[in-house]
């Protein structure tokens, strides 16, 4: 059984030219129990009166490279790029079209100092190099500043997430910022600048130049610690190892904190001195690429140990984790070196992977990184010398490349803002963030392979048409088809009402349901119709709480399940 349902933060009805956010909830149709590690792709697809049906929908947008006009491809990614000149772009990879791939062009005073943007792609921050006390927060759609910040001190450290934005100051403070840009926490870890890292699954490493700080895992308890010597120069956290890992201020010796013995403290002395601690996304693999990028050495967070140290002639200056692998861009060369390493102790393989031309002395180093990871894919590079970026593909040990225009200039930095579906928890359910230019009628069309399962569902969204679509059609504009609690229940034996507004003619209910919000109980119900769109049915509910209750419509229109919240006191 699927749902689908689309509203906004604060339970207003969606509206053109506001963030929205789309939600799918996925449950097997027999036992009730979520559908988990699926890859929903979903569209919002105009709704002007045709007659092709969800099924219909779903096979040629699934199989059209550019969805047709007026379609919302809730998919993929966009690609940000910052240009040496301070223009700042937001490009859409598909459209490999020349300039017809910028979806929007802003100008910034001059080059960021720092920025970040969250895994979904909400929200854009930067701290501007000529006013390194603030943090200007960004809207996409098109790219264009909302918010400044005044942090009242230099910010040194920045990271966004889904749920807050995190910003390290250069006297001590770590604060966190929420979507809105409202300074909602302050702490004070103690003196001098403040780096933080934090994981893909929320841990996060928060450090003072004094030695003072705090490790947070991913249920979000947090360890305050001191006693770190001599300053820092790089931090990560692992989720894996559930600890921090600190680069010393002379990146000679790399220390192991584990959030469960915050007074512990593990130094181990490094061969070469190190620049920075990259981390892979699952806290296994951290890459410590020499100060003078002549080699990168591999340690394994399982045995606390460096595995390897891999050799450079070409000194290293990008060092990016891909899902898969391990990559490299050079002083010199105009390509990326992939690295590949059996986690069993293999000596790892090494690939170079031509992407542009090589440079005849060392290229200035850009401000920026000039590689993103591409969740699932592989990885974006850009050119250092032409504007143009190299799309490499990954499946399995094969590199499939192409070519992609950056023609905003040249590159001085990238960033991926992904637009696609992603999990959130272990419920079953799956979110998508976007922002509808237009308003109007449409159908929000779901597909999901391995269970294959095809689903769509009418939405209303508050605004003006797309004039570019916009026809005669005689008809009466149809509500969404929507279901409406008419009678809470109590626990015990009880009855629950409900309408559905909004129905074709020839619409039936098939299927219904009934099951706590946290999982678990769940029971079929039989339901009875009064023959005017109003509907009840009898249910033994075991205890107070927020339940869900689905209703699988059909009959002369496409299935589709509708879900409905019911609070039982």
């Amino acid at each position: 059984m699927v749902s689908v349902e689309i509203g906004t933060s604060d339970g207003s009805g969606p509206q053109a030219g506001l963030p929205v956010t789309l939600t799918i909830h996925a449950r097997d149709p027999a036992s009730g129990y979520p559908l988990t590690g699926l890859s929903p792709a979903a569209w919002l697809v105009p709704d002007n009166g045709g007659e092709a049906g969800c099924q219909a929908w779903v096979n040629r947008l699934a199989g059209s490279p550019v969805p047709p006009p007026g379609v919302a491809d809730l998919n993929g990614y966009d690609l940000i790029q910052l240009a040496q000149d301070g223009t700042l772009a937001l490009i859409d990879p598909r459209l490999n079209l020349a300039s017809a791939n910028i979806r929007s062009l802003t100008r910034l005073p001059g080059l960021p100092a720092l920025w970040s943007i969250d895994p979904g792609g909400t929200m854009l921050a930067m701290v501007p190099g000529e006013a390194s006390s603030k943090i200007r927060l960004f809207d996409h759609s098109p790219l264009a500043m909302r918010k400044e910040i005044e942090a009242g001190a230099d910010v040194v450290s920045l990271n966004a997430s889904e749920e807050d934005l995190l910003a390290g100051t250069a006297d001590g403070r770590l604060l966190r910022i929420s979507p809105d840009g409202s300074i909602v926490g302050e702490i004070a870890l103690g003196t001098g600048a403040v780096m933080l890292q934090r994981g893909d699954d929320g841990g996060l490493i928060a450090l003072a130049q004094d030695g003072h700080g705090l490790i947070e895992g991913d249920s979000g308890k947090s360890v305050r610690f001191s006693g770190v010597s001599g300053g820092a120069r790089s931090v990560a956290y692992s989720s894996l190892a559930d600890g921090a890992y600190i680069l010393a201020a002379d990146g000679r010796s790399l220390s192991i904190l584990h959030r469960d013995e915050p007074g512990r403290l593990f130094t181990l002395p490094l061969e070469a001195e190190a620049s920075r601690i990259v981390p892979d996304q699952q806290g296994q693999w951290l890459a410590l690429p020499a100060s003078d990028g002549r080699s990168v050495a591999i340690f394994d967070t399982r045995i606390g140990a460096v595995r390897w140290t891999i050799g450079a002639e070409d000194p290293v200056r990008d060092v990016l984790f891909s899902d898969s692998f391990l990559y490299f861009t050079h002083a010199r060369a105009g390509g990326v070196t992939r690295v590949v390493f059996d986690p069993d102790g293999d000596a790892p393989g090494i690939a170079m992977i031509a992407a542009g031309e090589a440079a005849a002395t060392d290229r200035k180093p850009s401000p920026m990184p000039l590689v993103v990871r591409v969740p699932g894919n592989g990885i974006i590079a850009a050119s250092p010398d032409r504007r143009v970026g190299f799309m490499v593909a990954e499946d399995g040990a094969q590199a499939a490349m192409s070519s992609l225009p950056l023609l905003a200039g040249d590159s001085a930095g990238l960033l991926l803002r992904y637009r696609g579906v992603r999990e959130v928890g272990h419920d079953g359910e799956y979110r998508t963030d976007f922002v509808p230019e237009y308003g109007g009628r449409y159908l929000a069309v779901v597909r999901i392979d391995q269970p294959e399962l095809a689903h769509c569902r009418k939405v209303a969204i508050a605004g003006e048409a797309d004039p570019a679509l916009a026809r005669q059609d005689p008809r009466k504009s149809a509500p969404a088809t929507v279901l409406r609690l008419l009678s809470a229940p109590q626990t015990g034996e009880s009855e629950v009402r409900f309408a559905i507004d909004g129905a074709p003619p020839g619409t039936r209910l098939l299927n219904a349901m009934l099951m706590a919000e946290t999982g678990g109980w769940h029971r079929f119900v039989d339901v009875t119709s009064d023959g005017q769109g109003r509907y009840h049915f009898k249910a033994n509910i075991p205890r107070r709480g927020l339940y869900r209750f689905y209703a699988e419509l059909g009959g002369k229109v496409d299935a589709q399940t509708l879900g409905l919240d019911i609070p039982v006191s």
